[in-house]
């Protein structure tokens, strides 16, 4: 797996794009840095928690955008599953 493989293209934007600190986030739901950085890499699983937390700081843009993979545009999926 290559680390610098962005698995949640739209929710990294967004993030970068909108200039939200990735401490506000991980502040949010409870984890860590090195825990959020797995979530977004794909290695951890986000939970309904953190999906339903994190959809309220992006309310404009519709969960399955937000949280599509880079491995299937069309809908969310965790490749640890």
């Amino acid at each position: 797996k290559n680390s610098n493989e962005v698995f949640f293209p739209t929710l990294e934007a967004e993030i970068a794009r909108r200039g939200i600190p990735k401490k506000e986030i991980e502040k949010a739901i409870g984890v860590a840095h090195v825990t959020f950085t797995r979530k977004l890499n794909g290695e951890r699983k986000f939970t309904l928690d953190d999906i339903v937390i994190i959809c309220k700081m992006f309310p404009d843009i519709p969960f399955l955008k937000l949280f599509e993979t880079a491995a299937n545009p069309e809908e969310p999926q965790d490749k640890t599953a």
